[in-house]
């Protein structure tokens, strides 16, 4: 029985020390260069910023900036809650959502890596994967 009690605690300690760290965001005003795919072949590049991060722990709010090839940009509102029921070992997971306009948003995992250089965008609503770093 002092076993079985011991061991349950060690698992739950295991448990909150693998969350134990903070998130880590995308870093703001500076520009990752990304590329993404869609499905049937259709590829690209653009580059994207944040400014106005601002938020707690949990969730983070502010602007995302595409900018394209060619010179053209958008500016889109973003919205980031961590997953930390999905954080793997060296990232942090959140559901990312950019409202593109007042009836459509599009919604992502965003997965963070090496501190915050590189970005990793799936399981999108309009089918995108994308990867971005500094």
């Amino acid at each position: 029985m002092k076993k079985t009690l011991l061991l349950a605690l060690l698992l739950a300690s295991a448990a909150t020390a693998a969350h134990a760290m903070d998130p880590v965001y995308p870093k703001a005003n500076v520009v990752y260069t990304c590329t993404w795919t869609k499905p049937g072949g259709a590829s690209g590049k653009s580059f994207l910023t944040y400014f106005n991060l601002s938020g707690d722990m949990y969730s983070e709010t502010g602007t995302v900036r595409n900018v394209f090839p060619d010179g053209t940009f958008n500016d889109k509102p973003v919205s980031m809650t961590w997953d930390w029921t999905v954080d793997e070992p060296g990232s942090s997971a959140f559901t990312y959502v950019t409202t593109q306009d007042s009836t459509h948003t599009i919604t992502c995992r965003l997965k963070t890596f090496n501190s915050g250089n590189s970005l990793q965008f799936d399981l999108c609503s309009n089918l995108v994967h994308q990867t971005c770093s500094l």
